[in-house]
């Protein structure tokens, strides 16, 4: 209990300053396309991360200084490789379930169609607001929440430069949006131009749903919850998106997914970073 007050103390001073700097309150992701990543998991990215969420992101994996933290310091350990490029985990495969190389070639065609009709749709979503989630399940279907919105302090300064973000080691990529937007790429087109024999391996690795909904011992994730933003924000069109998707995955390769929003909808999320403290010697 107590640590997961300090953390989320930490995470709001650090938003708060975020915003301070940067003198706004948006944060908005723009859909880039589904994914089969490794694992086996289905996912949805995002083209980059927004301007803010970058900032706060990099404040985060600083090491702890009054000028960073404020008054509440704390410091975490190193970054989780899944949460430094944006994505909402939507699916995973099912206890005994692989996918064969054709399962892979229907996944990719199945893929470029949803990444076609958003790009064409223009699908965005502004997240007005972070969650500092306690979970004991990796789904994050059993979990409690602290809620820290996204709103500027009165009298900020507008200037909307990622500048503000702290740079050098422990930042996201190299610190800079391009570098952000660089490091998705990376991903997708390993998946979207990549040999699917070769990538098929990486996929068939024995991970699947009992990872994610099996009990876990208690941790902390900073988070933005799809589902939150009830009407506003694009979050209920990102929503129909996975919807849509999902009915053709089951259409096309049946009997191999478990989709989270089938068994919990608010649990959609999508990851800024763990927030685990980090463990010093002596």
């Amino acid at each position: 209990m107590a640590e997961g007050a300090a953390l989320a103390a930490g995470v709001a001073g650090v938003v708060a300053v975020a915003l301070q700097r940067l003198g706004e309150a948006e944060a908005v992701f723009e859909a880039r396309g589904f994914i089969v990543a490794w694992g086996g998991v289905l996912a949805l990215a995002f083209a980059d991360w927004p301007p803010l969420l970058l900032a706060i992101k990099a404040m985060l994996n600083a090491p702890a200084d009054g000028d960073v933290w404020g008054r509440e310091m704390i410091e975490l350990a190193e970054e989780n490789h899944g949460s430094r490029w944006p994505k909402i985990t939507i699916a995973a495969l099912l206890p005994g379930q692989q996918l064969t190389l054709e399962d892979l070639r229907v996944l990719r065609t199945l893929c470029q169609q949803s990444a076609e009709e958003m790009a064409r749709e223009g699908l965005v979503w502004n997240v007005g607001e972070l969650r500092v989630a306690a979970f004991t399940s990796r789904s994050l279907e059993q979990r409690t929440d602290v809620l820290i919105p996204l709103k500027s302090p009165q009298g900020a300064s507008c200037e909307r430069a990622a500048s503000a973000a702290p740079r050098g080691e422990g930042s996201v990529g190299r610190g800079t949006i391009a570098s952000s937007r660089d490091l998705v790429e990376d991903v997708m087109q390993e998946w979207e131009q990549g040999d699917l024999e070769s990538y098929l391996a990486r996929v068939n690795t024995g991970a699947n749903v009992l990872h994610y909904m099996e009990a876990c011992p208690l941790e902390h994730t900073l988070v933005a919850l799809l589902t939150s933003q009830g009407g506003n924000g694009g979050g209920d069109t990102i929503l129909r998106a996975v919807q849509r998707f999902a009915k053709a995955v089951r259409e096309h390769v049946p009997g191999k997914f478990h989709f989270f929003s089938d068994s919990c909808p608010s649990s959609l999320h999508l990851t800024l970073r763990t927030l685990r403290l980090r463990k010093h010697s002596g």
